[in-house]
């Protein structure tokens, strides 16, 4: 009886860890499909704005002084996607913020499923400085500058790559989903996201 206990523990130690794996590789799977469903919804933007880069973040008034007086690019792909959920990662930590549809796609204290690449376009909240908003032509190669990705780290829905706090979060056993101007979608290290060029 001993015996047959202890062959059990043994199989049960090793085969543990291949289903949570294989559970991981499933969420991984899903969250591809959002990255890739968030992409098509980025191109279609892009489409209805003269080729104009989604900006990572827009004031919603004259007299703007915060993040809150704006909106997120999730709130601006929503009319495309139709899908709050889409901007959920199935594997995001427990704690990080769910989105809701409402403007704002930011937690001031957890993480955010996803993040956009800021160098493609983005206003700033002081109303002082931003990036200016990329047309597709202007951007020389379009297969290789990623748009969305997941996020790691504190609650800001914009990648700041040279800011280890904003950097992708390899969650997906150890690998990251991101989405590219070209309209694909695959799964890298994150090693070989920060070595990309972002614009």
């Amino acid at each position: 009886m001993l015996v047959v206990i202890a062959i059990i523990a043994i199989l049960a130690a090793i085969l543990f860890p291949v289903f949570a794996r294989a559970r991981e590789k499933a969420r991984q799977t899903n969250c591809l499909s959002n990255m890739k469903q968030i992409g098509l919804s980025w191109q279609m933007y892009v489409q209805d704005y003269d080729e104009r880069c989604v900006p990572a973040w827009i004031p919603y008034s004259d007299s703007y002084s915060s993040w809150s007086d704006g909106a997120d690019w999730a709130y601006l792909l929503q009319p495309y996607a139709n899908n709050a959920q889409l901007f959920n990662c199935p594997s995001a930590p427990t704690g990080y913020a769910e989105w809701d549809g409402t403007r704002l796609y930011r937690s001031s204290t957890n993480g955010t499923s996803y993040a956009q690449n800021p160098q493609l376009g983005m206003f700033h909240s002081n109303g002082r400085s931003h990036e200016p908003i990329l047309k597709l032509a202007e951007i020389k190669t379009p297969a290789e500058v990623p748009v969305h990705g997941d996020q790691g780290a504190l609650g800001n829905p914009i990648w700041h790559f040279y800011a280890e706090k904003y950097v992708p979060e390899d969650r997906h056993n150890g690998q990251i989903n991101v989405s590219f101007c070209d309209g694909h979608a695959k799964t890298m290290t994150k090693n070989a996201v920060l070595v990309l060029p972002y614009n």
